[in-house]
């Protein structure tokens, strides 16, 4: 896996948040599944990793107030950011969110970072907003880490 090496990873595909056991929490890929525990096996460098999939944001608060999902695996295996979902999204406004999304934050001329994370964040939920007020549509994406 090259993942270790990558400063952006971005993955489409189903996602399944488990309540009963956290960090079985995981993405569904075409080799299987890839949970919590997966990923924090990895050693990862990437300034940002994206889980455009259903219900990647979700977590549960363990006793003693440890926060346990794909969130704090990605963050321990060394992302320094991760974008993410609280529920079951579109298919079609999420991927209308995450072009917007990279749209704004990259450059397509020269292929450089022209804004931070969190103003692309903002500018591609504010758009979808206007285009679908339902927060169902514009409101499951989370950013957490560093946003800069």
């Amino acid at each position: 896996m090259y993942a270790s090496t990558a400063n952006y990873i971005h993955l489409s595909c189903h996602g399944r948040f488990n309540p009963t056991k956290p960090l079985n929490s995981a993405v569904h890929l075409s080799g299987g599944s890839f949970t919590a525990l997966d990923w924090m096996r990895l050693q990862l460098h990437a300034n940002l990793v994206t889980l455009s999939a259903c219900q990647t944001g979700l977590r549960e608060v363990s006793p003693g107030d440890e926060i346990v999902g794909l969130i704090r695996a990605l963050l321990y295996a060394g992302a320094s950011s991760t974008l993410l979902t609280l529920w079951s999204v579109s298919a079609t406004t999420t991927l209308e969110w995450m072009l917007d999304f990279y749209g704004h934050m990259w450059d397509g001329a020269t292929a450089g970072k022209k804004q931070s994370e969190a103003y692309a964040f903002q500018q591609a939920t504010l758009t979808l907003r206007e285009k679908h007020p339902d927060p169902y549509y514009w409101a499951p994406f989370i950013l957490a880490g560093d946003w800069r």
